[in-house]
């Protein structure tokens, strides 16, 4: 645990001096001030608003992680070519978790505020909405942070910024009627229709669709993230860098 925590620190370090800190501030602090000025001239239904709202933070979700994952694929890049990770005094393993943790530690305060600060001011719905809103678009996200750090340290950061641009048109695409049936399959889609089957079961309590809808998510999403995050630590053990350097 000690080792974790000193791989968890220095992650902060290395990231404390580059954009990742900022961008984790400033745009969900972007994002909910303009939704919140919207909110102030619109005359759509509560329902409306907050559907439109989640579903945009969970479809722009892979083009953000894509960029982050590119970014900290860079900053062991520069350290020596990967070696500080691959030859370091903690073992691959807890490096690699290290990292995952800190990049989800700053993606879950990033969707707590952007969450937090459009709750706080449309108060439509009660605070266990958005609790549930925020948690839901975090663990949808386990995923996503772990195909793209897999890709950003295989084949480059522009290769995961582009994969996360390919993923949120479908995560668009998906909340039409195209993704019917299939999201549960389909990671990039998780937050877009998790935000959109959130607001509806608010809406329409009554209505148990919506209910079977979570809970399918949920028997699909857990098996695989835990065989990702498996599959990417014996990965990660047996990696030997990356042959070209961006």
């Amino acid at each position: 645990m000690g080792a974790f925590v000193r791989g968890v620190r220095s992650d902060f370090y290395k990231s404390r001096h580059t954009f990742l800190p900022w961008i984790h501030l400033f745009l969900p602090l972007g994002f909910a001030l303009l939704a919140i000025l919207y909110c102030s001239i619109t005359t759509l239904k509560s329902e409306t608003v907050l559907s439109a709202y989640l579903e945009l933070i969970g479809g722009v979700f892979p083009i953000v992680v894509g960029l982050l994952c590119s970014k900290a694929a860079d900053l062991e890049a520069e350290a020596g070519h990967f070696q500080v990770m691959m030859s370091g005094t903690v073992s691959r393993s807890t490096a690699y978790l290290s990292k995952l943790f800190t990049l989800l530690l700053f993606g879950a305060c990033s969707v707590a505020l952007a969450i937090g600060l459009f709750g706080g001011f449309f108060q439509k719905a009660p605070s266990q909405f958005y609790v549930w809103a925020a948690l839901l678009l975090i663990c949808s996200s386990v995923f996503l942070y772990l195909l793209h750090l897999f890709v950003s340290f295989q084949f480059g950061g522009g290769a995961s910024i582009g994969l996360g641009i390919l993923e949120t048109l479908l995560a668009l695409l998906a909340l039409t009627g195209l993704g019917d049936g299939i999201w549960y399959y389909l990671p990039c889609t998780w937050g877009a229709r998790l935000g959109s089957d959130l607001t509806s079961m608010w809406a329409h309590p009554n209505n148990m669709s919506f209910y079977m809808e979570i809970r399918t998510w949920i028997l699909i999403a857990v098996p695989i993230t835990i065989l990702a995050l498996i599959l990417s630590l014996i990965w990660f053990k047996r990696w030997e860098g990356r042959k070209n350097y961006e």
